[in-house]
């Protein structure tokens, strides 16, 4: 985060990088979900979103963002749909409202690796997963 004065002497907030920054984003053809490789887009246009208060500036950096991207190999019609999803939301709800999580339900992780095996290791536990819901005993371990 950067902080400085405007113009109009108010203080305001931008995008900090560091000189040797390089952006090492996930590689679209890597063996992650295609949701968190969405996600990584979404999340950055977000982040930007809510960092950067001046609009003109969001838009160099957002520009700036999606050139990194491409060189990712994402897609750029993918890239333009998860930025304007993100820019749905207004700075001021994204800093008002932020994302609350909900308590009342529990969640149990069950990590695999990010590997073809691993994706349908998780695809074989998910539709089997009724089975220790159901059960009392295993529901608890």
């Amino acid at each position: 985060l950067k902080i400085y004065s405007s113009p109009d002497k108010r203080l305001t907030t931008s995008l900090y990088k560091k000189t040797l920054d390089c952006s090492p984003l996930l590689h679209f053809r890597s063996n992650h979900s295609l949701s968190c490789r969405k996600g990584v887009v979404y999340s950055q246009a977000l982040r930007y979103n809510l960092i950067i208060a001046d609009d003109n500036l969001l838009q160099v950096h957002l520009d700036e963002l999606t050139r990194t991207l491409l060189c990712r190999d994402y897609p750029l019609h993918t890239i333009i749909k998860l930025i304007k999803r993100a820019l749905t939301h207004t700075r001021e709800s994204l800093i008002n409202n932020p994302r609350s999580h909900s308590d009342d339900q529990q969640v149990t992780p069950f990590i695999t690796p990010y590997t073809p095996e691993g994706k349908h290791l998780a695809k074989i536990i998910q539709s089997h997963w009724h089975i220790i819901d159901n059960n009392p005993q295993l529901r608890t371990i």
